[in-house]
């Protein structure tokens, strides 16, 4: 079996930092491999601990790499990293703003346009509001914002967002050619998404990072678990109670990586009467109360499918974040 550099690091890459929540495959620029000779020699930037959990730890790696790559010569070597070191490279450089995601667990419920009217609504307020697109695959923030493609500018080592009605912009679709498509494997996706927060130059003046989350709960919802241990969440979903019970999983998935969830909030949820006060619910009913219920929180707001931009309700929104 020909084994690649690759290989090993996807193998190893969903084991945690022994007494930490940092994934290796957030860190895997840190570790060294030499695979030469059927030998596979493995350099850690932590320390080797003596204590049940870093000895739980080695053993997995082993039995990973012995019994799943099937490689039986193994050296393992940590360093002496302090662990302020190894935070320091795994957490945000704003800490004092707030960041909330806008999570759904499936497409097509309006998370973008949830995300961008939200951040105009903050701005009105006058807050300084950065949108970090984490949707990969999907971007879709530079074209609701109709962000013109051009370049980004690079300062030292880091990339300047990109700035839209004084909104801060940072999009996979804004770094690549236009009807490109992405087609990257987890460890791509969560390095890229953790250079967002990382290798951006945001404003240090930013009050509120909003970050537009894929659907499903799998690489990219457990990256920004490793960069912002305490996340705000907002669930988004739509009447259809298949859409709420995808939205329950999301929430219910937010939760177990210890963020909190600041409600719930109803898209499409009614076609209003252009000439009466009658609500024509034409996706059904019931879809944000079933979440809300199901994740302990509040329903905020139930948005309707209009074609006019419903301002009200986000102002609304705006006036429980800052409660």
């Amino acid at each position: 079996m020909n084994i690649t550099e690759y290989d090993i690091r996807k193998a190893i890459g969903h084991l945690n930092v022994p007494k930490s929540n940092t994934l290796l495959s957030t860190i895997e620029d840190t570790i060294e491999i030499a695979y030469l000779d059927e030998k596979l020699t493995m350099t850690f930037d932590f320390p080797r601990t003596r204590d049940k959990t870093f000895t739980a730890f080695q053993k997995e790696l082993l039995t990973i790499i012995k019994i799943k790559l099937g490689i039986d010569k193994v050296i393992l070597n940590f360093t002496e990293l302090a662990a302020v070191e190894i935070n320091a490279k795994n957490t945000v450089t704003l800490p004092d703003a707030r960041y909330i995601a806008i999570v759904s667990g499936k497409g097509g419920v309006g998370k973008s346009t949830i995300t961008v009217n939200l951040a105009k609504a903050l701005m009105k307020k006058g807050k300084k509001i950065a949108i970090i697109d984490a949707d990969i695959y999907g971007s879709s923030i530079p074209k609701i914002l109709q962000i013109p493609k051009k370049s980004p500018e690079i300062i030292g080592i880091q990339v300047n967002p990109f700035i839209i009605d004084g909104i801060q912009v940072i999009s996979s679709s804004l770094l690549i050619s236009e009807n490109k498509p992405v087609m990257w494997k987890g460890p791509m996706l969560s390095k890229l998404l953790r250079q967002f927060f990382t290798d951006v130059a945001w404003h240090q003046d930013t009050d509120f990072f909003l970050i537009d989350m894929p659907p499903g709960t799998g690489d990219i919802m457990l990256e920004v678990q490793s960069i912002i241990q305490r996340c705000e969440m907002l669930v988004i979903t739509t009447p259809q109670l298949d859409a709420a019970y995808v939205a329950t999983k999301a929430g219910v998935a937010a939760l177990e990586l210890g963020h909190d969830i600041i409600g719930v909030i109803e898209n499409m949820s009614y076609v209003p009467c252009t000439n009466c006060s009658e609500k024509n619910y034409v996706f059904g009913r019931g879809g944000g109360y079933y979440v809300a219920e199901a994740l302990g929180s509040d329903l905020l707001a139930e948005i309707p499918l209009t074609q006019e931009l419903t301002t009200g309700y986000y102002d609304d929104l705006v006036t429980i974040l800052a409660q």
